[in-house]
């Protein structure tokens, strides 16, 4: 009897070791996946900034691209005008 409880309780103990060593690897993999997570979120977000420079940059092209236009429309009906009262 006294065998059969020493036999019991080594193998809980054997099969709490397991667990400490499993818990421990799934805590490492859990870690490993919040790294992960968190550069995938900072690449996101530097891809975000960069679209977000790019977006402004290319909005600031157009507002200067339909500056010129209205300064060439307005040079154009000058001499258009001119034209007409000469």
């Amino acid at each position: 009897m006294e065998l059969t409880v020493i036999r019991r309780a080594m193998i809980e103990h054997a099969t709490s070791e397991r667990t400490a060593r499993e818990d421990v690897v799934i805590e490492r993999m859990a870690m490993e996946r919040a790294v992960i997570e968190l550069v995938a979120m900072e690449r996101t977000m530097i891809e975000c900034v960069a679209m977000e420079c790019t977006v402004k940059k290319s909005v600031g092209m157009e507002c200067a691209a339909t500056e010129r236009t209205a300064r060439e429309c307005t040079t154009i009906e000058s001499a258009a005008t001119a034209l007409a009262l000469a």
